[in-house]
């Protein structure tokens, strides 16, 4: 039986916990400060870092500065892509930042629209695949990793989309997130364990929200602040933990009202607690 010292220092303690850029722009995705006053917010709020939107170079090149000086991380970078009949084309801006990023072990978070096919068809899996193989090369080359970033009306709207592309691309650099806010949007509350079960070898991200579990209609409705809400944050932990999955955690932020580092704050506060709750059910398991 483990003692509770041996649980504190074992995962999620032990995870990286970072903000999404979405945590600090209430006008997403305008920016309503610079990338460098997201990193110090980020790093007086406690965070080990946050993650960022593709988009100017020289906003990139200011946030990792940013970052180094402050000593945190940029732990991911949201991409876009497009498939169509004719092809899967990613934000071309991608190589310069994958050039910015090197050797940083950060994740390419690559979400695909499609108005060619629905969200989750496998049609249009033989179009991307040989796009996602060859990204994956290129981030392994960069020192970094790419992740399909499920979102919810996207062609790759689940998890299970994104595993379903990673395991016949067979690249360690190439991998899947899971969020849990798209999760909810498609009402996958009480069906967590056999998905992220499924997902385990190709999950490398997973964030977080305070929500309902029965989830809402809108975004809006199913992100709430972390620690409110009546799903148990602390239990998707141990269903994480059981899968095996041992990285980092981001915080989604989107559209929760309130002053940024006051939020951050709060909600630094919260994770501590939700932690607790989850080292208190696995000590009594034990």
């Amino acid at each position: 039986m483990s003692t509770p010292d041996a649980i504190t220092t074992r995962w999620p303690r032990s995870a990286p916990f970072f903000a999404m850029e979405t945590c600090f722009q209430p006008d997403y995705p305008r920016l309503s400060m610079s990338p460098a006053a997201h990193a110090e917010i980020a790093a007086r709020s406690g965070y080990a870092g946050l993650s960022w939107k593709l988009g100017p170079t020289e906003e990139l090149e200011e946030l990792l500065a940013a970052t180094s000086r402050l000593g945190i991380r940029c732990f991911a970078l949201y991409v876009g892509a497009v498939l169509t009949r004719n092809g899967l084309a990613i934000d071309p801006r991608v190589d310069a930042a994958m050039e910015l990023m090197r050797d940083t072990g950060a994740v390419i978070w690559l979400h695909t629209a499609s108005e060619a096919f629905a969200p989750s068809d496998p049609a249009g899996d033989e179009i991307a695949l040989p796009v996602l193989r060859e990204l994956a090369e290129r981030a392994s080359d960069h020192g970094l990793v790419a992740a399909i970033y499920p979102h919810y009306g996207e062609w790759t709207e689940r998890v299970e989309d994104g595993a379903r592309l990673a395991e016949p691309v067979g690249h360690p650099a190439l991998g899947v997130t899971f969020n849990l806010c798209h999760a909810l949007m498609k009402g996958t509350a009480a069906g967590l364990k056999p998905i992220l079960e499924h997902a385990a070898p190709w999950l490398r991200m997973v964030t977080v929200n305070g929500a309902n579990a029965a989830g809402a209609a809108t975004f809006h409705e199913v992100l709430k602040p972390l620690g409110e809400g009546d799903f148990s944050i602390a239990g998707l932990l141990a269903l994480l933990h059981h899968a095996g999955y041992r990285g980092p955690i981001g915080l989604q932020g989107y559209g929760l009202p309130g002053e940024t580092e006051a939020k951050l704050v709060n909600t630094r506060e919260a994770w501590d607690r939700i932690l607790a709750d989850f080292e208190r059910q696995s000590a009594a398991s034990e």
